[in-house]
């Protein structure tokens, strides 16, 4: 089981629990790294802001967890999502709220977003040389890390022209 990052911009309103149930599937996305780390410490590179408060995001969206209250839909959902229909109230209460962290959506800074948006194209394998320096990248390629950022910045570049924020799916 892996974790996967999409970022996107749109406007807020489209941040519906369909949207984080699914994903951005019906949005000009693209995949990239953990967004609070190891996207925090490229925006710090960039702003000088601590990765901590750059990479942190500013609102949050998470999966909707409804227990049915029909006894046959109730043991359907106890099923599909693993989780046991007998286990004591406070358990059940945390392993709910551990399903409904499983995807999510996060707003990003908007610093953030402007930083990459305001990388040029030509100074875009500069940073990412830069970049691939912090430990959270060691053994990926240059390819990798280029291609991740080219795609960070045009997200980006497109939230900050449509007057967007820009948004992290996150999907353990």
């Amino acid at each position: 089981m892996g974790i996967r990052f999409c970022y996107f911009s749109c406007e807020q309103e489209r941040i519906t629990p369909g949207l984080v149930e699914d994903g951005p599937l019906a949005l000009d996305f693209v995949g990239g790294p953990e967004p609070t780390v190891t996207l925090g410490q490229l925006g710090e590179q960039l702003t000088g802001i601590s990765f901590l408060e750059v990479g942190k995001a500013v609102r949050s969206w998470h999966r909707e967890i409804n227990v049915p209250d029909d006894p046959v839909e109730k043991a359907a959902f106890f099923d599909e999502y693993g989780l046991d229909p007998q286990a004591p109230p406070d358990e059940l209460e945390l392993a709910l709220l551990d399903l409904s962290w499983t995807v999510s959506v996060g707003q990003l800074d908007d610093r953030m977003r402007d930083a990459l948006a305001a990388i040029p194209p030509d100074g875009r394998q500069a940073v990412a040389e830069r970049w691939m320096t912090i430990e959270e990248l060691d053994g990926l390629s240059s390819e990798a890390v280029q291609g991740a950022l080219e795609g960070l910045c045009e997200v980006a570049r497109h939230a900050v022209a449509d007057g967007h924020h820009l948004y992290c799916w996150t999907m353990l």
